[in-house]
This record gives C-alpha cells, structure tokens and sequence, in this order.
C-alpha cells in the first residue's frame, strides 16, 4: 500500500498541484537541452541507446530523491507543528 504522502507527491488527489518552475530552473533546463542536442549529434546509434538509458536511470534515481525527500520535509513540518503546540514527546 502507498502512503498517503506519497499519494499526494504524486498529485493523487484533486487539491493537490505542483510549483510552477522558476525563471532560473527554466534557463538551466534550456542550456541542458542545448547541451543534450550536442552531445547526440556526437554519438552514434549505439552511444544514443546507452545515453538513453542512462537518462532513464538518473530520471527514476531523480524522482526517487525528490519523492522521499518530499515525505521527509512533511514529516518534519509535521513535528515541527507537534512541538510548537506541545505535543511532542521528549525523545
């Protein structure tokens, strides 16, 4: 079963939407596409296949750090709310 952090990292419920991307994270995708196209034109047939899946791979390595730090940024907010009101136990 997926915990309902998760659920909602993953924009399962209907509330639930994600930060718009900022003019910088934007100019860095460009120059990475800029980059990417260079570099393609420099590999052959087989170099494209393992470039691909090299992609692949960093993209789910990627989207795994994003998601548990996602859960672990709630988690800690949550505690963080816990003790402002008191409610967390020493330990």
């Amino acid at each position: 079963m997926t915990s309902i952090l998760k659920q909602l990292y993953y924009g399962n419920f209907p509330d639930a939407c994600g930060m718009p991307a900022s003019q910088e994270e934007k100019d860095v995708r460009r120059i990475m596409d800029k980059l990417e196209s260079q570099l393609r034109d420099r590999l052959d047939d087989e170099g494209k296949k393992l470039f691909e899946k090299y992609k692949d791979a960093s993209g789910e390595a990627s989207n795994l750090h994003d998601e548990n730090l996602f859960c672990y940024s709630f988690q800690l907010a949550i505690h963080l709310m816990m003790e402002g009101f008191g409610g967390l136990p020493e330990g």
